[in-house]
């Protein structure tokens, strides 16, 4: 279906259940090409399937500050890497997965093999290089101009980036695509097993790293708030050990009402952490899609995310879901007691009807139309 280019592959699993996903209904030879900042990175997230190869390749670090010299080095590798191995470059048009760190190199591939390619609009594309590159402005209006489509799985990326005057983007060529759930998410909100956890009406959870990025201070201090007011929240968190949330929040040690589990790798595990909490809490500054959202609500769980974030524009149901302003931790307690106080019941029907867009068939077909010859704007 596709050639990929992705820099994110060894960062996000999200890609990897996207090709994964496309070489399932495509059984031809798919591959992905993975710029690295780092050989310690080669092997990561491959799903190890015999109709996919995964090509790592190392990119020294120091050229992330010439980005015109990282974009050459990493063309040239993949054309010489294409020749030895008899790689035909014309035979798929390219998915590159950013519009700028993988949408260049599918510019200039698609000069030299007229291949066709697909554009991803991302966080780091919204918030770093339409913001800042403006000596990059007039390459990414080319590589706009010659992409069959520009997609994101945010949909309030699409709108932004429908707004940028400079970009001058056909806006027929911008699609809203989400990032498939994995099967076994959609699977198991009938799952007997499952369904046996008993809801906790008064926890809320956070599943992520502890870090700046996804606001996790934040969260805690709208707890405190919340229980200071009177209303006895607990936190279950999700993404690292105890040291590391003490050090995030600035708190040692955690009072008894947060409790932190660590990393949970085992999806059933997981999975019963939505299941006892009222609602998943995570308000990052910076979200592209964020799959916990989904996976959330496959468990019955309320969702409160970051305005123009993660799935901001997705859901039409305010009932299970809240917006809210990262930088206020006002905005932040108001949302949560809001979803504690809910009479918002999500039960499996409403889940499956929820997340049936995001089934991998669902997703991959609407990339299939894409991947024709004569499909987007060209």
């Amino acid at each position: 279906m596709f050639t990929h280019i992705c820099v994110n592959f060894t960062g996000n699993k999200v890609h990897a259940e996207l090709v994964r996903g496309m070489a399932r209904i495509d059984e031809r030879h798919s591959h992905v090409f993975v710029p690295c900042k780092s050989r310690s990175l080669f092997g990561r997230n491959d799903p190890g399937l015999p109709n996919v190869t995964i090509t790592y390749f190392y990119v020294p670090a120091f050229l992330r500050y010439f980005q015109l010299l990282k974009i050459g080095y990493s063309f040239l590798y993949i054309l010489i890497l294409c020749r030895r191995r008899g790689i035909d470059l014309r035979a798929k048009p390219i998915l590159a997965h950013t519009f700028w760190s993988d949408g260049v190199l599918a510019y200039l591939i698609d000069k030299v093999y007229r291949c066709g390619y697909v554009l991803t609009v991302r966080s780091t594309d919204v918030n770093v290089f339409f913001r800042y590159g403006y000596h990059l402005r007039s390459i990414m209006r080319a590589v706009g101009a010659a992409a069959r489509a520009i997609v994101s799985p945010n949909a309030a990326y699409i709108a932004h980036a429908r707004r940028l005057a400079w970009l001058r983007l056909d806006n027929r060529k911008l699609h809203f695509i989400p990032n498939p759930i994995p099967d076994w998410w959609y699977e198991s909100i009938r799952d007997p097993g499952l369904a046996q956890q008993a809801r906790n009406g008064l926890q809320g959870c956070f599943v992520g790293e502890f870090s700046a990025n996804k606001n996790i201070r934040s969260v805690v201090q709208a707890c405190q708030a919340l229980r200071q007011a009177g209303l006895a929240v607990r936190l279950a968190c999700v993404g690292g050990t105890a040291q590391q949330l003490e050090q995030a929040v600035g708190i040692s040690p955690l009072p008894d009402w947060i409790e932190a589990k660590g990393r949970i790798h085992d999806r059933r595990a997981l999975a019963a952490v939505y299941r006892q909490s009222r609602f998943l809490v995570v308000p990052s500054f910076r979200e592209t899609f964020g799959m916990v959202y989904l996976e959330a609500l496959s468990q019955g769980c309320i969702i409160i995310y970051s305005r123009g974030q993660a799935v901001d524009g997705i859901f039409d149901d305010p009932d299970i879901q809240y917006r809210v302003d990262p930088h206020s931790v006002t905005d932040i307690r108001a949302a949560m007691a809001d979803a504690v106080q809910s009479g918002c019941r999500i039960d499996p029907q409403r889940s499956e009807e929820l997340l049936d867009r995001f089934k991998v068939p669902a997703v991959v077909a609407t990339y299939r139309a894409f991947a024709q010859k004569d499909g987007g704007q060209r």
